[in-house]
């Protein structure tokens, strides 16, 4: 009986997901993508930190990388608690994650060290490669969480049908339109995850420790939603200057990096502990 009434509620919560996330995705579609390419010569160039201020970026990157590795190793082989991955789109899902993660504590932190380095003049190639990877690997992670969860909240079938159309759709896009912020793939994740954690059952034990980690997870986005609820026109190079100068970019990218390894952590520790309640 409980097997039915949950099988009926993944079929009823299924165009829900799909209507908000692609409603997300539609109306941040228009609202984001300019009309005319980004004059990209025009722009003011970022900040010069300072080298000490560069290696602390790096330092805070570094739980985030570690954790990925483990994260990866754990989908692929299936250690831990992590071999409940009995499923191919699971072991996909999860290793995409992990992978795009451990991209993302290398690349975030690259253009920030070439600018503090005396040759920066010289790696213009490897800043452009870094922000490229940073930005599929961001749609990548987001798509492929997206796609694992709706999996185990909505159905095997249905993550299985899913996981591979979100993965490659995402970045697919992403790719062909580069004057496309990435604030705008922010809203269907942040919107269709807490959704299906919400609206669906369970079917894993410890689901309760994914409020640490929307909790570090929010603390790595605040520095980014502070400036996308700026003030229309204001751009945050030309804010007053404080104690940290030019480095004030290298602080905040070491925040997020090392808030967003906690919520990896949380991520990893929940993946581990956790125990199947019912067949998915």
């Amino acid at each position: 009986m409980l097997g039915a009434r949950r099988a009926t509620l993944q079929v009823v919560l299924r165009p829900f997901a799909l209507g908000l996330g692609g409603s997300a995705l539609y109306a941040t579609f228009d609202a984001f993508v300019p009309a005319q390419p980004r004059d990209e010569a025009s722009r003011p160039a970022p900040p010069i930190p300072s080298l000490a201020m560069a290696a602390v970026t790096v330092a805070a990157s570094a739980p985030l990388f570690g954790i990925s590795i483990l994260g990866m190793a754990g989908a692929v082989r299936g250690h831990g608690g992590l071999k409940w991955l009995s499923r191919n789109w699971e072991h996909i899902g999860w290793t995409a994650f992990f992978s795009s993660t451990a991209v993302l504590a290398v690349a975030r932190p690259t253009p920030m060290v070439v600018a503090a380095s005396p040759m920066a003049d010289r790696h213009g190639a490897t800043v452009a490669a870094a922000e490229m990877a940073t930005r599929l690997c961001t749609v990548s992670a987001g798509a492929s969480l997206v796609g694992v969860l709706a999996g185990e909240r909505l159905g095997s079938y249905f993550g299985a049908a899913l996981i591979l159309p979100a993965l490659v759709g995402s970045v697919w896009t992403a790719a062909l339109l580069p004057d496309m912020p990435l604030a705008s793939f922010a809203p269907a994740p942040a919107l269709v995850i807490p959704f299906l954690l919400l609206a669906s059952p369970p079917v894993f034990s410890r689901s309760l420790d994914l409020l640490t980690v929307g909790l570090w997870a929010t603390c790595a986005a605040l520095p980014a939603l502070s400036e996308y609820f700026m003030p229309a026109g204001e751009d945050p190079a030309n804010r007053p200057a404080d104690l940290l100068g030019n480095d004030r970019r290298s602080a905040q990218l070491a925040f997020e990096q090392l808030m967003a390894g906690m919520a990896l952590f949380g991520l990893h520790r929940y993946l581990l502990r956790r125990r199947p309640l019912c067949q998915y």
